[in-house]
Formats: C-alpha cells, structure tokens, sequence
C-alpha cells in the first residue's frame, strides 16, 4: 500500500513540474513572438512566413499558456499543443534546422507523458 502512495506522489509531482515548465515555456515564447523578438523575427522571414503569421502563432502559446493552467480546459490545451509542436516539427525539418528540434520534441515528450499521467493520477 506504502508504494502506491509513493509512485502516485511521484507522478502527481512530475505531472506538476511538466505542468510548470509547460505553462512557463508556452507563455515566453508566445510573449517573444508577439513582441517581435528580433530572433523570431528573422526565423519567420527566414521561412517565408508572413509577419501577421508570428502574431497568429504567439497569441495561440499564449492561450494554451493560459489554459495549461485552468483544469477543465488543460486537456484541450494540451492536444492544441501537441498539433502545435507536430507543425513546428515540420517547419524545423522543411528547412533544416535538426538542432531546433530539441524544443518541439521536448514539448512533444513532456505532452505525451502528461496525457499518459493525467488518467493515472
């Protein structure tokens, strides 16, 4: 009985940590987007995206920020991100950019475990 108590504290303190890194990164980055972070900038030029495209993409990280955060809607969140992070992939493949994908697979990875671990907890 003791390991069960154990292993599902264990999982509700990864599912909070991934929950927080989540929110944290979908936040700043969408924030980067929508200021115009030169970065960001130059890759959207780059990719031959228009400028009002880098707005449409940050004020989406934005909302799923935001409702990472809310329980009911965390769900939908999460499958918005992983759509998200799936065409992120393909935009970092298309032009090369293998070295950008650590963030997109990250996320990919930490959505994944937390669907995994939302019915286990």
């Amino acid at each position: 009985m003791e390991t069960e108590s154990i292993k599902r504290n264990f999982q509700v303190g990864v599912h909070h940590v991934l929950l927080m890194v989540l929110v944290a990164g979908m936040l700043g980055v969408g924030m980067m987007k929508c200021v115009g972070s030169p970065d960001v900038v130059e890759s959207f030029q780059n990719w031959g995206l228009p400028d009002w495209s880098r707005y449409v993409v940050g004020v989406v990280e934005l909302i799923i920020g935001i409702c990472l955060v809310i329980p009911v809607t965390r769900k939908y969140a999460l499958f918005s991100l992983l759509l998200l992070m799936i065409g992120a992939t393909g935009v970092h493949i298309i032009h090369g950019e293998y070295l950008d994908l650590i963030g997109p697979g990250f996320i990919l990875c930490a959505v994944m475990a937390m669907l995994w671990l939302r019915d286990r907890i």
